[in-house]
């Protein structure tokens, strides 16, 4: 099974409408003697896309179509970007690396000292996995000690991991075989249905 990069293989093309669900793993259990409910909550949330890419032609429509094929269906994975994310935070740091990290935080350290915030709602990638802020970093220059609030939960805690602000993605599996339409004048449409894969992280 090999990883593959979608903005590598299929560059300067983004999706016409874009669907990104965050399937949760919970259960609710209802009496039938009482209709009192409970629910409980289990590992394995996770990002659920659907794509579409309307009349591509040319470099765009073969590049597409071969990353598809290689992906032989089930058998491997891509990494991607959510196409319409809008990073709200500031400050720029490649040195990010994954501290201990355990539930819904995600601590980390870095190497530069130059300011840097993160704002609820930016996406961030570590250890393979994609996550959503669901708090707010204050603008720091701190080096250590720092950490955001973060769904779904952190999978993987191996320390030293790198972390992306800038360019966070996560890994796919598609969840049916590759096709596409084509129309007079060999312009051709996509679609893509995908789930993360747990099991990456």
């Amino acid at each position: 099974m090999s990883t593959f990069i979608f903005a590598t293989d299929v560059p300067d093309v983004l999706p016409s409408t874009s669907a990104w669900e965050l399937v949760s793993n919970s259960r609710m259990f209802r009496s039938p003697l009482t209709n009192a409910v409970q629910t409980a909550a289990r590992k394995g949330s996770h990002w659920k896309i659907s794509l579409s890419f309307n009349n591509l032609s040319g470099e765009d429509r073969a590049n597409l179509q071969a990353f598809l094929t290689k992906l032989e269906g089930q058998e491997h994975r891509f990494s991607i970007i959510d196409h319409s994310f809008v990073r709200r935070g500031s400050g720029v740091d490649t040195g990010l690396v994954t501290a201990a990290s355990s539930g819904n935080t995600l601590n980390f350290t870095r190497s530069l000292t130059s300011s840097i915030s993160i704002d609820k709602g930016d996406y961030i990638s570590a250890n393979g996995q994609l996550f959503m802020c669901t708090t707010a970093m204050a603008a720091t220059t701190a080096t250590t000690g720092l950490s955001v609030g973060v769904s779904p939960a952190v999978r993987n805690s191996s320390v030293g991991a790198a972390v992306d602000l800038d360019t966070p993605s996560g890994v796919f599996m598609l969840t049916s075989s590759a096709s596409w339409d084509t129309k007079p004048g060999l312009f051709s449409s996509f679609s893509i249905d995908a789930i993360e894969d747990v099991l990456a992280t």
